[in-house]
């Protein structure tokens, strides 16, 4: 059966999602596809004479609630002495909301849905392999050899590690559970997706790495028969892991994320409980908040919890807007998940496990300019219940098509 097909730029755009560094500040390669798809839209716009100006009916709830979100976010106290990290907040957000609607917009069935992340999936493998043989390098001593590029805390292709980390608890659901792959290449995939994130020094994200392996392995395939006990071998590989993690690294991340390796666990860290309580200090304007972007302009830091943050910076309003957004995106994801077909419980099992583990990484690091999180946004949405939409969509092909009237 072949497969749907995507326009062209969509998939380079999600082939291109993996590579993210920088071309100008916070663009990066896959934002050239959103670019060349929006001068188009344009182009055609401008070929039509006076673009037709949208009727309430054209206005989904999406749209309404982030233009409420985005009202919100403009109450806030310190808006206007910090109008530059405003702004520069504003159109980050304003960018990557436009390509989350543009990729939803394109996926009207699950098998489009299923193709995108196919293209998404497409360089897992290549950049799990690149660090595993950068980590090797540092492992082997090798570091003279490299620049120095691999020293521990490894990041490439991304800017950041925490970058890197939240693209590999992204991608690693969809690469190794959307394929169905057996036991055995789950486990061999999920040691070198363990190894790599051990490596990164983001101990946020080597716990969540964790909770993805168990969760893939006891929710997602708890049912599927075995010669051996799933427990049996889901304490093998967390053993083999862990001899793995001490051999080859001296400051493992699981150690240092327990607080084992002479340095304080993650819960009780300096930096991030400097943060909350300068984040108390607002507590009288969290009604309206101080402002997008402005947290980091009053106290030089950025505050490294979406959640807190959402609320500090846009208030009870932003805060309260973003969540029921969530609520509304995923709630037919978890409806599939108790009433759809078996590859419609599969595929939302697995898309709800990477919302879930970029909500708990939220917690840790301010994920609302991450590009990751808005795409898993847009796949939601265009996984969720479509009401005969699929039916829709096929109408309107053969209406295009000139298909010949029934007998």
């Amino acid at each position: 059966m072949k497969a749907a097909s995507l326009p062209a730029w969509l998939s380079w755009y999600l082939l291109l999602m993996p590579l993210g560094i920088p071309l100008f500040t916070y663009l990066v390669p896959a934002d050239l596809c959103l670019v060349v798809v929006l001068v188009m839209c344009l182009g055609s716009r401008w070929q039509e004479g006076i673009p037709r100006l949208p009727a309430p009916a054209d206005v989904r709830w999406e749209a309404a609630l982030f233009v409420a979100f985005l009202g919100f976010s403009l109450l806030g106290v310190s808006v206007f002495q910090n109008s530059d990290s405003y702004i520069f907040d504003l159109v980050s957000v304003l960018w990557l909301f436009t390509g989350a609607w543009l990729i939803q917009s394109e996926l009207k069935t699950d098998a489009l849905v299923a193709t995108g992340v196919s293209w998404f999936n497409r360089l897992f493998l290549p950049v799990l392999l690149f660090n595993l043989a950068g980590m090797a390098t540092h492992w082997l001593g090798l570091d003279e050899y490299t620049g120095g590029v691999f020293s521990f805390r490894l990041y490439l292709p991304f800017r950041f590690p925490i970058l890197l980390g939240a693209y590999l608890i992204t991608a690693y659901p969809f690469a190794v559970a959307w394929r169905m792959l057996s036991f055995r290449k789950r486990m061999a995939a999920g040691i070198g997706f363990l190894t790599v994130v051990s490596g990164i020094g983001a101990r946020s994200c080597m716990l969540i790495a964790v909770f993805q392996v168990i969760w893939i392995e006891l929710v997602i395939y708890g049912k599927e028969r075995s010669l051996f006990p799933r427990w049996l071998k889901m304490s093998l590989f967390v053993a083999g892991v862990l001899v793995a993690g001490l051999m080859l690294s001296g400051e493992f991340t699981l150690q240092r994320s327990l607080g084992t390796a002479g340095v304080k666990d993650l819960v009780n860290d300096e930096p991030r409980q400097r943060q909350l309580e300068c984040a108390t200090e607002h507590l009288p304007e969290w009604m309206t908040g101080i402002g997008l972007g402005c947290f980091k302009v009053v106290h030089g830091e950025e505050l490294h919890n979406t959640p807190v943050n959402l609320l500090v910076e846009t208030g009870i309003g932003g805060f309260a807007t973003a969540h029921v957004a969530l609520l509304l995106i995923f709630l037919p994801v978890i409806r599939k998940i108790r009433y759809g077909t078996r590859v419609e419980k599969h595929r939302a099992g697995i898309l709800l496990c990477v919302a879930l583990s970029l909500y708990l990484l939220g917690l840790f690091h301010n994920l609302l300019r991450n590009r990751f999180v808005w795409l898993v946004l847009a796949l939601a949405a265009g996984m969720g219940d479509r009401n005969g939409q699929e039916e829709a969509v096929r109408d309107e092909r053969s209406d295009h098509a000139g298909a010949a009237p029934a007998i």
